[in-house]
């Protein structure tokens, strides 16, 4: 939870911060490898967009390699939402796919 106080406490000192300063949470993700979450984090093309084109990133996009090898198949992908936002599954598509899931705020259910 050391992140998320972080994040609180720069808000509280700073106030908005969403046009220099976001949070992305990675659930099942180690802090330098393993776990059951995403093993890679596409935050590179999004932070080059931010700095060049002037476009904060809504989400990240999460990867999942199977064994945690980036040279063995995907197995799935999940938007990484602007904190405090989740991924929400919509309801119907593939679980495995991006495109399955939408950012909402906590507490809003599917649609």
């Amino acid at each position: 939870m050391d992140s998320i106080d972080y994040y609180r406490l720069v808000q509280k000192t700073m106030g908005p911060t969403g046009n220099f300063y976001r949070l992305f949470m990675a659930p099942g993700m180690l802090h330098c490898s393993g776990g059951p979450g995403p093993n890679a984090i596409a935050t590179l093309p999004a932070i080059t967009a931010w700095v060049e084109q002037n476009r904060a990133p809504d989400l990240l996009i999460a990867t999942k390699y199977k064994e945690n090898d980036p040279t063995q198949p995907v197995e799935r992908t999940r938007p990484l939402c602007v904190y405090p936002a989740r991924a929400q599954w919509d309801g119907k598509g593939d679980k495995t796919k991006l495109e399955s899931f939408v950012c909402r705020p906590p507490g809003v259910a599917n649609r």
